[in-house]
């Protein structure tokens, strides 16, 4: 198998975070920022509803980023978004909402923001100047960030006495340390800026979904009446947000202990509701990415849906069910996708042992798919001849197996192109 870089097809992702302070000094949460590159120390954002879900569809599952359930993620989240539903797509029970300057207290705006409450997240109004047209949005607010750079000690003042006592006072871009006791007996709770931490840049890398994915879940998302495994079959054909799915929920965030058996297994234990909200960021995050069908992706689901009739006839299947072989495929070539070592990508995906091990291991019972997928795409008769006596399968069912799922990734492919 190739893993030159040159066979990459991931791209880089960027967002940068800053850590946000209780009055003991330990930290209660982060902010997450959009950056447009390695290099930038600020943001540079030319949409700010791409920029939002880059960073909601990235921060949370980069490496380096695996947040406790007690820690907070503040996210800012536009008008059009937060009249979407698009925090939705996170869990609440460690997301902030974060509602910008820009954004109106018009009644839709103060409905979401009551749907977002009552589902459990905390609403943060950000820089907040005593704005009395924001009186009716500050009674369902839990935060209060409040920008002290370049303000005197009885302006600062004069903004916290403006806002409700049971609310919870950020203060943000504090750089003089002289300023903290003034600000604790102002009673502030909360403390954020560069005499605590600069913001940290973060990289990572994602696969993007095809342009025939993006499709296929607007007008998904469109239908009233879908089911689950109308969700199933769409992402087990997109490799790249198959592999975003299985990295979220095996997040922090989610704490989930169970290993994810199938594409099925992982969207009930998302939820519809939440899965529909998190896809609708995804296309969004990939605005512009303008991919359609690699081959490696071709590649991936025809090894997917080949091993899924290959774990029929194997009597060794260890008691794997034919969709989780079908994950397997699908993951098969991701060290390839993403130009990185699969030992590194493996702590990221909840896979059963079994299948983790196929993955990484070259003497396991399901490695020996991988090189026999291998051995079928570079014509070498000799070692499939050798790896059907050690997984104990007749040839020609191996053939059939192969010559069907080959079949369906063209039939795949050529739905992509039309």
């Amino acid at each position: 198998m190739s893993n030159k870089a040159s066979d990459s097809i991931y791209s880089d992702i960027f967002f940068a975070r800053q850590p946000i302070f209780d009055r003991a000094g330990t930290v209660w949460g982060y902010e997450l920022l959009y950056r447009k590159s390695a290099d930038c120390r600020e943001a540079i954002i030319d949409d700010y509803d791409l920029a939002t879900a880059s960073v909601a569809t990235s921060g949370l599952v980069c490496p380096d980023t695996d947040y406790t359930p007690s820690k907070r993620v503040f996210i800012n989240y536009t008008e059009k978004l937060l009249l979407n539903g698009a925090p939705k797509g996170l869990p609440p029970a460690i997301t902030v909402v974060e509602v910008l300057e820009t954004v109106t207290a018009s009644p839709e705006v103060i409905q979401a923001v009551i749907d977002l409450k009552q589902d459990g997240y905390l609403i943060a109004i950000d820089d907040y100047h005593g704005e009395a047209d924001l009186s009716v949005l500050m009674d369902y607010a839990d935060i209060v960030k409040i920008e002290i750079l370049g303000m005197e000690l009885d302006e600062i003042a004069k903004v916290v006495a403006s806002a409700p006592d049971r609310i919870l006072k950020l203060a943000e871009k504090v750089e003089d340390p002289s300023l903290i006791p003034h600000l604790e007996a102002m009673g502030f709770d909360l403390f954020q800026g560069y005499y605590f931490a600069h913001p940290q840049t973060i990289a990572g890398k994602k696969l993007p979904s095809t342009s025939l994915s993006k499709l296929k879940i607007l007008s998904l998302l469109e239908l009233t009446e879908t089911t689950p495994n109308d969700y199933t079959q769409l992402i087990e054909r997109d490799p790249g947000i198959a592999f975003r799915l299985l990295r979220l929920l095996n997040s922090a965030a989610f704490c989930f202990s169970v290993k994810i058996r199938s594409i099925h297994h992982a969207i009930s234990l998302l939820g519809m509701k939440r899965l529909k909200y998190w896809l609708r960021m995804v296309v969004l995050s990939d605005t512009g990415t303008n991919k359609n069908t690699p081959e490696l992706y071709r590649m991936s689901i025809v090894r997917g849906r080949f091993f899924e009739l290959l774990v029929s006839d194997d009597v060794n299947h260890q008691q794997q069910e034919p969709d989780s072989l079908f994950l397997f495929g699908l993951l098969s070539l991701l060290d390839v996708m993403l130009d990185t070592r699969m030992e590194q990508l493996l702590p990221i995906l909840p896979l059963p042992e079994p299948l983790a091990a196929g993955l990484s291991e070259g003497n396991s019972h399901f490695s020996h798919y991988i090189r026999l997928a291998e051995a079928i795409e570079t014509a070498d008769a000799r070692a499939i001849s050798q790896l059907a006596n050690v997984l104990q399968l007749e040839e020609h069912l191996i053939s059939a197996a192969w010559r069907e799922a080959m079949l369906w990734g063209n039939e795949v492919e050529q739905q992509a192109t039309v």
